[in-house]
C-alpha cells in the first residue's frame, strides 16, 4: 500500500473517531487530494453530512453511502471499521492531513505536466495546440495559487525563491523535426534580406534545431541589427567568427544556400520553424515538470515555485506565435 493511502486512512479513521478532528481539515483539504478514490467518497460524505448540519458518525456516513450501488459497492461497515482501526493517534489528524495534501501536490503536478506534454505532441493543428499550451498554462498557474493557499492553511511551510527545485535531467521526449522548414527559412533570408523584418519580431535564434541553420540566423539577425548589409560573405564571416572556422560555414555553402532562397517564403517556413520549436520546448518542459513531480524529496512549495518558474517560459513563448500568423 502507498504511504499516502496509509495516511489517507489515518485521516478519516481519526475523523471518524473524533467527529471534531474534521475541523482540523475541512478548510484546506478536498476529496481530489485521496489517491484512493473510495477515500474520496468517504471524506466527500463526511463534508456533505457536516454541512448538512449532522455529525459524520460512521453510521451516518454508511446511511448516506448504502442507497447508491457504486459507493455501496465500495464502502460498507466493516471498511468504516477499518479505517477506525488504522488511526494510531486521532489527534494528529491535521498531520495526517497535511501529508494527504503533500501528495496530491505530487500528483497533480505529474498528472498535468503528462497531459501538458501529450498536447504539445498531439497531431491536432498549430493553431488548435498552441492555444491549448496557452490555455493550460494560465489555468495551471491558477490553480497554483490556490494549492499554495491551501498549503499554507495546512500549516505547511513555504519555500524562498532561491530554493526553486531544479528540474532534474530526464530522457529526451520524441522531438518534432522540421529541418527543412530551418534551411529553407535561412535560404529565403540569405536571397531576400527585407523579408527579415517579417520575422526577426517573432522568430529567434534558439528556435533552430540544427545548430548550422541556429547560428546562420543569429549570423543574420546581428548584421541586419548592426545596420551592415545581409549578403553570403558577411553571414559567412560572422558565422565563423561566432562560431568558429568550422566548413560548413564556408563561403560555397552560403552561397548554394542563397541561390535556393525563395522570395517571400521566410515567413511561411519560419511559422514551421516556430510551430515545431514550440511544441518541442512545451514537451521538454511537460517532462522535466513530470520529473519534479514523481521526487517525493521535494517539498510541495519548491514544487509549485518551480513549476511557475517552468510555466512562464511557456506563457511567454507561446504569445509569439500570433504574431508569427497575424
Amino acid at each position: 500500500m502507498r504511504a499516502s493511502e496509509i495516511a489517507e486512512r489515518a485521516l478519516l479513521g481519526a475523523i471518524l473517531v473524533e467527529r471534531e478532528r474534521l475541523a482540523d481539515v475541512q478548510d484546506w483539504l478536498e476529496p481530489e487530494d485521496f489517491y484512493a478514490y473510495r477515500h474520496g467518497l468517504v471524506y466527500g460524505e463526511i463534508l456533505k453530512l457536516h454541512a448538512d448540519g449532522q455529525s459524520p458518525t460512521p453510521r451516518a456516513v454508511l446511511h448516506q453511502m448504502l442507497p447508491v450501488a457504486d459507493t455501496r459497492r465500495l464502502v460498507d461497515g466493516p471498511f468504516l471499521h477499518t479505517l477506525m482501526e488504522s488511526c494510531p493517534h486521532p489527534a494528529r489528524a491535521a498531520i495526517y492531513g497535511r501529508m494527504v495534501l503533500e501528495a496530491s501536490i505530487h500528483r497533480r503536478t505529474t498528472d498535468r505536466a503528462e497531459h501538458l506534454g501529450y498536447i504539445a505532441q498531439s497531431t491536432s493543428p498549430a493553431d488548435i495546440v498552441i492555444d491549448e499550451l496557452a490555455q493550460q498554462a494560465t489555468d495551471w498557474a491558477r490553480d497554483l495559487d490556490a494549492l499554495d493557499e491551501r498549503w499554507l492553511l495546512s500549516g505547511g511551510e513555504m519555500t524562498q525563491a532561491g530554493e526553486i527545485v531544479p528540474g532534474p535531467a530526464a530522457a529526451d521526449p520524441p522531438r518534432i523535426a522540421n529541418e527543412a522548414a530551418e534551411v529553407s527559412t535561412v535560404a529565403s533570408l540569405l536571397a531576400h534580406p527585407r523579408q527579415l523584418a517579417q520575422v526577426v519580431s517573432w522568430l529567434q535564434p534558439k528556435d533552430f534545431s540544427r545548430p548550422d541553420t541556429r547560428v546562420l540566423y543569429a549570423a543574420i539577425t546581428d548584421i541586419a541589427a548592426a545596420g551592415h548589409p545581409v549578403d553570403p560573405v558577411t553571414v559567412m564571416w560572422a558565422a565563423m567568427r561566432n562560431e568558429g572556422a568550422i566548413e560548413r560555414f564556408g563561403y560555397e555553402a552560403v552561397t548554394r544556400l542563397a541561390k535556393a532562397g525563395i522570395p517571400g517564403y521566410a515567413v511561411v517556413s519560419g511559422r514551421a520553424v516556430l510551430e515545431a520549436s514550440l511544441r518541442n520546448e512545451a514537451s521538454v518542459t511537460a517532462s522535466r515538470l513530470a520529473a519534479v513531480g514523481r521526487r517525493a524529496d521535494h517539498r510541495p512549495a519548491a514544487i509549485t515555485l518551480a513549476v511557475r518558474a517552468e510555466l512562464a517560459c511557456v506563457a511567454t513563448d507561446v504569445r509569439r506565435w500570433p504574431a508569427a500568423t497575424g
